[in-house]
């Protein structure tokens, strides 16, 4: 498993609610590649200065992707539960 991955997990309590923001990584690239076709000119510039903030708050390694965006929150208890199928359902594993 990533370490990103293990990282993250880590941080799930029952008191922290965890919001993913990961598509806003996947624009960055996307507008660093310089496809901005579906965009408007308005977002590339605002993406631009988002990209600049991100950039100054977390350093950038080249070479390495940045994995996961999430912000966290205070949560009281979860009011419901999702509906999971057992791994065993969804996952196989090759020896």
């Amino acid at each position: 498993m990533p370490r990103s991955t293990t990282r993250a997990m880590g941080v799930w309590t029952p008191l922290l609610a965890f919001q993913p923001m990961t598509p806003l990584l996947y624009l960055f690239a996307r507008v660093a590649a310089g496809d901005t076709t579906a965009l408007d000119p308005r977002e590339v510039s605002e993406l631009g200065g988002l990209r600049q903030r991100f950039t100054g708050v977390f350093a950038e390694h080249p070479g390495h992707a940045e994995a996961m965006l999430f912000r966290l929150a205070h949560a009281g208890p979860a009011s419901a539960r999702s509906l999971r199928l057992p791994a065993r359902d969804v996952l196989s594993i090759e020896r």
